[in-house]
């Protein structure tokens, strides 16, 4: 975490005002961009908020026609103690007084705030204040939606899906590496493997034998990861790594770009944070091209049979005509027969 306070973050002095924290935190992004600075943009982000919360909390105290600093010194003028009344002393002994308080002198090189401090008891701060300058919630929680986000773009790239090298570089990146100590978040990483498509049985091993190495071995005995692993899940693998016509051309491109898998893993996310409606979009004309081919190979299945039981009718039919046609003839025959030896007697 970075030695800089919120307000050097920020450029600017203390403020109760929103205005000047918002205008600052504007001017201050122009330096921290998340690609090229992502850890100072996570703390400029963190110090951005912690003001905003701050100045909130001292505009309640405060009000919001005054600077802290202002409100300090007018406490500290109305905070000189009054006299301390003399006890009087009880009829059987007598009771030293207590020495007279003197008016308290205002210390050299302190700061208004610092006065204020001494002036006023500290009070116990509310679950609003202490969350202040939490800067470690904030920033795993930002980080955490950022990592399911680049998951999400992983898993819908058909050239990385089921890419078992490309898996092994995503998952040993740096900027992610402090989530992985957090034992539940293997469970939400889970949860998002569970409700994508397009994993063949491979990618699904890999990934089973990574969280036992994890050692989150209890997730994939779970009825959610069996099911995903099942035959009937997997029944049509063969169609996982189709590619749309915009895949392969921008496909085509990056490798133009990268040298190496990392870099192509880096420009590509770089890339899908940018333009993540075409990239969703690309997704599910895929999964939708896959679907579409099922139900008409569904739809030829049917007909088949339905032709198969059709001729099976027909043969049927014909056989009986030929039967029919058989007695006929051979009832024929006998007649013919009998007239013969009729005419003969």
């Amino acid at each position: 975490m970075s030695e800089k306070n919120i307000w050097e973050w920020l450029n600017i002095e203390p403020t109760t005002e929103t205005a000047v924290i918002k205008s600052a935190y504007a001017s201050q992004l122009k330096l921290y961009h998340p690609e090229e600075h992502p850890d100072e943009f996570q703390e400029l982000q963190m110090a951005y908020k912690s003001a905003l919360k701050y100045a909130k909390l001292a505009g309640k105290i405060y009000g919001a026609d005054l600077s802290a600093d202002n409100k300090a010194l007018n406490l500290y003028e109305k905070s000189e103690p009054e006299p301390v009344k003399q006890p009087e002393p009880e009829p059987v002994r007598l009771i030293e007084p207590e020495p007279a308080k003197t008016a308290w002198q205002e210390p050299e090189g302190k700061s208004a705030q610092e006065l204020l401090k001494e002036t006023i008891p500290e009070k116990p701060q509310t679950a609003e204040q202490s969350d202040i300058f939490d800067y470690r919630k904030i920033m795993e929680d930002e980080l955490c939606r950022q990592y399911m986000k680049d998951f999400s773009y992983f898993v819908m790239n058909p050239y990385l899906r089921n890419n078992i090298g490309a898996w092994e570089i995503f998952l040993d990146l740096e900027k992610y590496s402090k989530l992985y100590k957090d034992e539940s978040f293997y469970a939400k990483i889970m949860e998002k493997i569970c409700s994508m498509w397009g994993f063949k049985i491979k990618t699904l091993d890999f990934f089973e034998k990574w969280f036992t190495e994890q050692g989150a071995q209890e997730l994939v005995k779970s009825s959610v990861w069996r099911r995903k692993k099942s035959v009937f899940k997997n029944m049509f693998a063969w169609g996982k790594g189709w590619k749309t016509v915009k895949q392969k051309s921008l496909e085509k491109i990056i490798r133009r770009k990268a040298e190496t898998d990392s870099e192509y893993i880096q420009i590509y996310l770089k890339y899908a944070s940018e333009n993540e409606e075409l990239i969703v979009k690309n997704y599910k004309e895929n999964r939708g091209r896959k679907r579409e081919i099922i139900v008409f190979l569904l739809v030829l299945i049917i007909f088949r049979c339905l032709s198969c039981m059709a001729d099976d009718t027909m043969e049927k039919k014909r056989r009986a005509e030929r039967e029919q046609r058989y007695q006929q003839e051979r009832i024929e025959n006998l007649r013919e027969n009998l007239e013969r030896q009729q005419t003969e007697e």
